[in-house]
């Protein structure tokens, strides 16, 4: 805090009425003051100069207050499931006058002068996989703005594919064939009848149709696979058709005379 001199030998002395310790300068026409023991305000500071006859000024008295430093904090790295918006958590700000938030891709803030804002990643940001967004706390003057930043990761929606219709033979066992999984954690089958499956988590598992499988003629079989956190699961379903086996009934056994002919009957 500086006084201007009257006389080049002036000597100074300060007082603060109200908190605050002086560091440095005492005597001179300028102090450091520490003001972390008492901020805010208002402070009073007076200054006395006293000139190299010892004649003393009027006393100058000056009212400093104290504005807080911003603080922000955006909060910790997220995860968004493809084609969904993500509301922003966690954060807080301090001692500021107004905030704001910013995208490192193309994506769009709704409430973005709020701690709490959605973003809507662009189908740029999925590309990416990733996005940076920065929450900006303006200081109350003279104090300067704070910010924060934190990765938003956007996961991909898993996908899922069953493979063809099929048919099979009564009597066989059926392994689908081309089935595909991407994006996931994990994938089962089931059935719509009441066989049972070998290797239901896997992409090639092996159905046995049950004797009511057989009957109805054909069962829908339904691949699901478990999307990576956040992401949900997806579904694909493929019949497969079960066809009798043939049947052949070549009749009772027979005698036939030496000599004759003999019509096949009773098939």
């Amino acid at each position: 805090i500086p006084a201007t001199a009257q006389n080049a030998t002036s000597t100074f002395n300060w007082t603060i009425s109200s908190g605050g310790a002086i560091v440095s300068g005492q005597g001179t026409n300028q102090i450091a003051v520490d003001w972390s023991a008492t901020p805010g305000g208002p402070h009073t500071i007076t200054v006395v100069e006293t000139d190299v006859n010892g004649c003393l000024s009027a006393p100058v008295i000056v009212d400093v207050t104290i504005a807080d430093a911003a603080t922000a904090n955006a909060g910790s790295p997220a995860n968004v499931c493809e084609g969904n918006s993500y509301t922003v958590s966690g954060t807080t700000a301090t001692n500021y006058s107004s905030i704001s938030w910013t995208t490192s891709g193309t994506g769009t803030f709704t409430s973005a002068t709020t701690l709490t804002p959605i973003y809507t990643p662009s189908a740029a940001d999925i590309l990416t996989g990733n996005v940076t967004l920065t929450l900006i706390a303006l200081g109350n003057t003279p104090c300067a703005d704070a910010s924060s930043s934190f990765i938003l990761t956007i996961i991909p929606l898993p996908t899922v594919n069953a493979s063809i219709d099929a048919s099979i033979c009564e009597g066989l066992n059926f392994s689908p064939t081309a089935t595909t999984a991407t994006n996931n954690s994990s994938v089962n089958w089931s059935t719509s009848g009441t066989g049972t499956f070998t290797l239901s988590n896997t992409l090639i598992p092996i159905y046995t149709p049950s004797a009511a499988d057989i009957t109805n003629g054909n069962v829908t079989l339904t691949l699901t696979a478990l999307g990576n956190s956040p992401c949900g699961s997806v579904s694909d379903d493929m019949v497969l058709t079960i066809i009798p086996a043939a049947i052949a009934n070549a009749g009772a056994d027979d005698n036939l005379c030496e000599g004759g002919s003999y019509t096949i009957s009773g098939a």
